[in-house]
């Protein structure tokens, strides 16, 4: 597409710097959530429901991934407002259900003290959640989990009440408009466009 001048505007995941280089690539603009204050909101959030103290665990997406490595940062960044919260394990559920529910499972055989939970998807969240409801399980009323996304099936977990609490919504309708517009701008050559068009991303509790 750069080699036939055609531009190309990037929606909702980023194209790592790096490979842009190696190959001499261009991209007019990132149109996306800002994943790090998404994953900051969750970490203030669930930091301010465990009174500030206790320990948590992060489910990251896969590894080297800007999406989830923003989102696990940001989380980072939100927790780290309370010294007496201590993260404790983290583990790459690489955006999978199943094998967010077998970290979950994994994390809290070796850290039974484990209070909150961030997942970096909603499709992890509903694994952890998945493992901390079970039957009789002795996590449901110690274990809260945030996820992010706010997907249905959370959003309706989390209006149910008990351990998923929050997800973090993104604005995919926001986006396609914007790409459209700047699309529109890069076409007429009308101006010349940042290389970061964020959108907004908002706590979705019950």
């Amino acid at each position: 597409a750069n080699r036939a001048r055609i531009p190309v505007l990037a929606v909702d995941t980023k194209i790592d710097p790096d490979t842009l280089l190696a190959f001499g690539a261009h991209v007019e603009t990132f149109i996306g959530s800002d994943n790090f204050e998404g994953g900051r909101l969750a970490g203030e959030y669930l930091g301010k429901l465990m009174d500030g103290k206790g320990e948590v665990a992060v489910i990251e997406g896969l590894a080297g991934h800007e999406t989830g490595d923003n989102r696990k940062n940001g989380f980072l960044k939100g927790i780290g407002v309370y010294p007496g919260i201590k993260v404790v394990a983290s583990q790459t559920g690489e955006w999978d259900q199943e094998k967010a529910y077998n970290c979950t499972q994994s994390i809290l055989l070796a850290h039974p003290k484990v209070g909150g939970i961030f997942a970096c998807n909603d499709r992890m969240a509903m694994g952890a959640l998945a493992f901390v409801g079970k039957g009789d399980s002795p996590y449901k009323s110690t274990v809260k989990i945030v996820g992010f996304d706010a997907s249905a099936d959370a959003r309706e977990a989390i209006q149910k009440g008990g351990p998923l609490v929050a997800s973090v919504a993104q604005f995919p309708s926001e986006m396609g408009r914007l790409a459209v517009e700047r699309s529109l701008l890069v076409m007429d050559r009308s101006g010349t466009l940042p290389a970061l068009v964020p959108t907004k991303v908002e706590l979705v509790t019950k």
